[in-house]
């Protein structure tokens, strides 16, 4: 179970700030109830201090394919997915297919690149993972992010914090209790949207 150290590294390690192998070690650390130094606390304090005003942008990762839909208000388990395949129309064409076909509850469309994103379609037991994406800042400040397993249970779940301009970032360590190898789905659940995007576990 991650402290506020972990959380930290784990913040800075999204944004890419700091020294990566450092952020990892005291991410892992935290994680796992290992002893973290007091010189790596230290660092990852004198980061927090420093980026605590202005925060860079990150470098756009490597898009994968993602989908948006309405989010049913009643819990359900995972449903069974229906695609829409369009035709290039050009961007206004589709954009206008998107926002019609949107209004239709439960359907998945696919979604124009950069709702969520990660870096990787395959992870090990270890892995970072990087999620990236954007949303309607209007909708609220936060999302909320999940991880399901193919039997829909939920391996990860956390709420993000959208920056001014739409966008959110976050890193989570892969294979922790709970994880069976297998295809595995993120779901950003943002007002009545949910992003949703697929990767594989690997063990």
């Amino acid at each position: 179970m991650e402290d506020n150290i972990g959380a930290n590294a784990r913040m800075l390690l999204g944004l890419g700030l700091g020294d990566k192998r450092i952020l990892e070690q005291v991410y892992r650390a935290s994680v796992n109830g290992e002893i973290i130094s007091n010189h790596e606390r230290q660092y990852v304090a004198s980061l927090m201090e420093k980026h605590a005003v202005t925060v860079p942008k990150m470098d756009t990762p490597i898009i994968q394919r993602s989908a948006v839909k309405q989010v049913d208000t009643a819990s359900q388990p995972k449903k069974s997915r229906t695609t829409l395949m369009a035709a290039v129309l050009g961007v206004a064409a589709v954009a206008v297919i998107a926002s019609v076909v949107l209004m239709m509850p439960g359907t998945l469309v696919s979604s124009p690149s950069g709702y969520v994103e990660i870096d990787q379609s395959t992870y090990q037991t270890g892995d970072f993972m990087l999620i990236t994406g954007m949303s309607d800042y209007n909708i609220g400040e936060a999302a909320r992010v999940n991880i399901l397993d193919s039997n829909s249970n939920n391996v990860w779940s956390e709420d993000v914090t959208l920056r001014s301009d739409g966008s959110y970032s976050t890193i989570i360590l892969v294979g922790q209790d709970g994880w069976i190898a297998g295809e595995h789905t993120i779901q950003v659940a943002h007002g009545a949207v949910e992003y949703i995007m697929d990767f594989t576990y690997d063990n």
